[in-house]
């Protein structure tokens, strides 16, 4: 059975709170049950507001998600624009061009939400994931110095393609 990238549905936030609670919060993998939990939970309330502009793009493989990324209009000091977070690829995955498939697919199912950029954070230290998303077309729009918090950077991609 091959990789399968489709859009969410409901009955797969568990699996997503898994691999996002595996991805972003490793120190808590000694009590993973209840935090799978409740990042699934977490998923879960997304999908319950009534939001027409909420995506949630999965990889699957024979029925377990190995990938997942989210995308959501957000409020910013430069207006409302749609936000990318929570890109996660299960560690036994990377780098087999996972997050690349998840990305583009993802910036195809919002192109009709008639936006001009796709924006998202990311650390500056996480030069894997900088590389990944640089290589799919982000730039850096911004350096964001934050105190006692790591340095991010605000990153953009334009949603037009040219003809």
């Amino acid at each position: 059975m091959p990789l399968c990238i489709r859009r969410a549905q409901y009955l797969d936030t568990y699996g997503i709170g898994q691999l996002l609670s595996l991805t972003f919060y490793p120190w808590a993998q000694w009590f993973a049950p209840l935090m799978d939990l409740l990042v699934a939970l977490d998923v879960q309330s997304r999908f319950n507001e009534a939001n027409s502009h909420y995506l949630c793009v999965i990889a699957l493989w024979q029925g377990q998600v190995v990938g997942t990324v989210e995308i959501t209009v957000r409020t910013m000091a430069i207006g409302r624009v749609p936000y990318l977070f929570n890109l996660a690829v299960h560690p036994r995955w990377r780098g087999q061009g996972i997050g690349t498939k998840l990305l583009q697919t993802c910036v195809e199912m919002i192109v009709p939400w008639h936006f001009p950029y796709l924006y998202l954070h990311v650390l500056a230290s996480n030069k894997i994931a900088q590389k990944l998303y640089y290589r799919s077309g982000f730039e850096c729009c911004q350096v964001e110095k934050r105190w006692l918090r790591p340095d991010r950077l605000l990153l953009r991609k334009s949603l037009y393609c040219p003809l």
